[in-house]
């Protein structure tokens, strides 16, 4: 093979491998870019499921704060509903009895605990679900017995129970 020939093959051969490694180069910027718009992708449904969590995680603190709110409640119920049961029990052991001048809720005799005294408890107080003892007062203030809750004076001196 002449010489010029062979420059010509060894040219071209140079040129094939310049053009080879050319399209070599184009190809793997054409990866690079087909990465990148992967990548590119990939990073938006990442920042996309980012969002996505942080949402749930709020709405999850959000039906858990409702939670607490909500035992909160029952707890506060539950605590009324029992206040309320003693008062009921409570208030089986007196009845409405008209002493001289006034009408006191008097315990029942049946009712009445080992050691405790005969009592009256203020009406008023008892409509408002509590229990005041009657307490005696001086003769000098026109009442004989008043009320150390709500101030309201009843006009008996001597608290009895009549035999049977």
């Amino acid at each position: 093979m002449p010489a010029a020939a062979i420059a010509l093959a060894s040219a071209s051969v140079a040129t094939f491998q310049g053009a080879a490694n050319s399209l070599k180069a184009a190809g793997d910027i054409v990866r690079t870019l087909i990465n990148m718009k992967v990548t590119a992708d990939v990073q938006a449904k990442v920042i996309e499921l980012q969002g996505i969590i942080m949402s749930a995680q709020t709405d999850a603190m959000s039906a858990q704060a409702s939670q607490m709110d909500l035992l909160n409640r029952v707890r506060e119920l539950e605590s009324e509903l029992s206040r309320s049961e003693r008062w009921a029990a409570e208030q089986q052991r007196y009845e409405l009895t008209r002493v001289m001048a006034s009408t006191v809720y008097v315990v029942k005799q049946s009712a009445m605990q080992p050691g405790e005294p005969l009592h009256a408890i203020c009406p008023e107080c008892y409509e408002k679900e509590r229990k005041s003892i009657l307490q005696a007062t001086p003769r000098s203030e026109g009442a004989a017995h008043g009320c150390p809750a709500c101030k309201a004076k009843y006009q008996f001196w001597k608290l009895e129970r009549e035999s049977t």
